[in-house]
């Protein structure tokens, strides 16, 4: 996207722009087949603040060249013993609280604009032992 500007947040830089975030998150899921309403998304962002507080927590907000929100992502580190993988056993699955950044993306233009930076429920992937992604 031409005149994107990302701005890259720790978790109080996040919760300043929480409102921006959260308009993304509603566009993003307002459509099919989850039609969010405001409400909803402003109840999904009810726990935001205690999310950015959590160990490791980044965050990036894209703006097109008007300044306007167009994409955001946000995750944090799983914490020790997180139950994230419930079920699957082995090395892979035991999180020691440095292995893996739980990630969340959203792009407006609705699920899936790929182009926008796409919109994925969650993903995981591998972070430094820094604790940065």
């Amino acid at each position: 996207m031409e005149g994107l500007a990302v701005e890259r947040m720790g978790g109080a830089g996040a919760v300043g722009v929480q409102e921006a975030l959260r308009g993304v998150y509603a566009e993003a899921f307002a459509g099919a087949p989850y039609y969010v309403t405001e409400d909803e998304a402003t109840a999904a962002f009810r726990r935001f603040p205690s999310q950015a507080g959590r160990a490791g927590f980044r965050a990036v907000l894209g703006r097109d060249a008007g300044g306007e929100p167009v994409g955001m992502a946000y995750g944090c580190l799983l914490e020790a013993g997180s139950a994230w993988w419930g079920g699957m056993s082995g090395d892979m699955c035991r999180e020691d609280g440095r292995r893996s950044f739980l990630l969340m993306p959203y792009g407006r233009g609705g699920v899936g604009a790929v182009s926008r930076g796409g919109c994925m429920r969650c993903c995981s992937m591998v972070s430094g032992s820094s604790g940065s992604c």
